[in-house]
């Protein structure tokens, strides 16, 4: 049975859509990698100095200076190739382990996915990158910021905590993320 590919590309908003075979998936990923790392996208969801007109003082418009901090932190970070490749013996555990899961919001899609590497691949702390690397992986949507993704799961949820670059999980994410209560219940099918 042939699948139908789909590609959509947004590039204003540093948005890659893409359904097909895995194979194909794949492919199209490592295509537009470098169309989204280029593109820096403000945390209202438009490209950075897209706005035209005029500056503060109303004369020339201000240029656009790289700035560190919440700046840095809004563009999509880079995949980590390694991780990706320990992934890729995983794939079907955690896109199961996911699936069979209740999940409401983001940070706590991000809990479930920390509590998995650290029992299947031994990494106890994630940082954005990974995560990032882990929703493209399984050609889930990847979060306008997954560093902001993080932050929320420490400042809102309480299920991580920040350990330098890289984000822990609390007591309360890890009983979260091993909770029977997550669990979709599925219909026998009588």
């Amino acid at each position: 049975m042939e699948e139908n590919a789909r590609v959509r590309v947004d590039s204003s908003a540093g948005l890659v859509e893409v359904e097909g075979s895995e194979a194909f998936v794949r492919e199209m990923l490592d295509r537009f990698a470098g169309v989204l790392a280029r593109t820096e996208v403000k945390a209202d969801g438009k490209p950075r100095g897209s706005r035209k007109g005029k500056g503060r003082d109303g004369g020339r418009p201000k240029a656009e200076a790289p700035r560190e901090g919440k700046a840095r932190r809004s563009k999509q970070p880079q995949l980590n190739e390694e991780l990706r490749k320990q992934l890729n013996e995983h794939l079907s555990d955690l896109n199961s382990y996911l699936e069979e899961r209740k999940i409401e919001s983001q940070p706590e899609e991000a809990a479930l996915i920390a509590r998995f590497l650290g029992s299947k691949l031994g990494i106890e702390a994630m940082d954005d990158r990974q995560y990032a690397t882990v929703l493209m992986t399984l050609g889930r949507e990847l979060p306008v910021s997954p560093y902001q993704v993080l932050k929320h799961g420490v400042s809102r949820n309480h299920l991580f905590y920040q350990d330098g670059a890289a984000y822990r999980l609390t007591g309360n994410g890890i009983t979260f993320a091993d909770s029977d209560s997550l669990k979709v219940k599925q219909d026998s099918g009588d």
